[in-house]
């Protein structure tokens, strides 16, 4: 019988089960009020519309018309109170707030607002991020460090540590080392790259003569002025095919005695250099040079 009734939460009378309306948010899935009590409020509310009473609302301390509030069954007078205006102000106030706090974070240990991207990662926080932003964790490491400089078991845990990620990040990228190598001296890099650019055909001659040295091949010195007038006698086309001159091309191979000289040179594509390799003409077209 006790399982059958229920006790009202605001006129506090025991009444059965049917007297109390549906509501599945609950554990026994009924209203904590009776139908009687929950209508009666209704109505007390209702009533109140019609007359002109006015109510303060906490947030903005202004009076208004009892239209101007949203009913509340727990409250007492059965309206909420904050009127209608504030919780639509409220409501635009949190959702800004939603959007800036994905975009931004708050910094755990300065405790100045920053963007997403001055924060590293860690996986274990539920944003994916780290709590503290990427200055104040190195000023931290850094402090560290200073203060256990002499402790050797220090020393070999920091090793260790770095030794962890750098595998780790090869793994995922083998070009780690060379990225952080750029990143690290792009101003070498840079002033190493504009002075191949100004000085290509100085480079050029400097290979040259190293195959040249490693084949023990003759060396006959020349300019560039007639290594052009060379190329001008093939109308700066393959000697081989008529395609795009984008190789100069050794006609007996260094490798095979012949010598570096402009009688040896000739002008060819990039297909016809890499296919001959270090053939002879005879050996790579019998059919045409035979």
């Amino acid at each position: 019988m006790d399982s059958e009734l229920k006790r009202c939460s605001k006129c506090k009378v025991e009444k059965s089960r049917d007297e109390f309306g549906k509501n599945c948010r609950k554990k026994d899935k009924l209203d904590p009020q009776c139908k009687e009590c929950k209508n009666a409020q209704a109505r007390f509310v209702y009533n109140f519309e019609y007359k002109n009473e006015k109510k303060v609302c906490i947030i903005c301390n202004n009076e208004k018309i009892i239209k101007d509030f949203e009913i509340d069954f727990k409250s007492e007078d059965g309206l909420k109170n904050i009127c209608r205006k504030c919780v639509s102000n409220q409501k635009i106030q949190l959702k800004s707030f939603q959007a800036l706090s994905k975009s931004s974070k708050i910094c755990c240990i300065c405790g100045s607002q920053k963007s997403i991207t001055e924060f590293g990662k860690n996986l274990n926080n539920k944003d994916k991020l780290a709590s503290a932003c990427k200055i104040c964790t190195r000023k931290r490491d850094r402090d560290n460090y200073q203060k256990n400089m002499l402790n050797d078991n220090y020393k070999k845990y920091c090793r260790e540590k770095t030794k962890k990620h750098n595998i780790k990040a090869f793994n995922k990228d083998p070009n780690f080392y060379k990225k952080r190598y750029y990143k690290k001296h792009i101003e070498n890099v840079l002033r190493h790259r504009d002075y191949y650019n100004r000085n290509k055909d100085l480079f050029r001659n400097y290979n040259a003569a190293y195959r040249c040295y490693k084949h023990r091949a003759t060396i006959v010195k020349f300019t560039d002025e007639q290594l052009n007038q060379r190329m001008s006698v093939f109308g700066y086309k393959c000697a081989y095919c008529g395609g795009p001159f984008e190789h100069v091309d050794h006609v007996i191979p260094l490798s095979r005695g012949g010598p570096h000289c402009l009688a040896n040179l000739r002008p060819s594509c990039a297909h016809c250099n890499l296919s001959k390799n270090n053939k002879k003409l005879s050996e790579w077209k019998p059919e045409i040079y035979s």
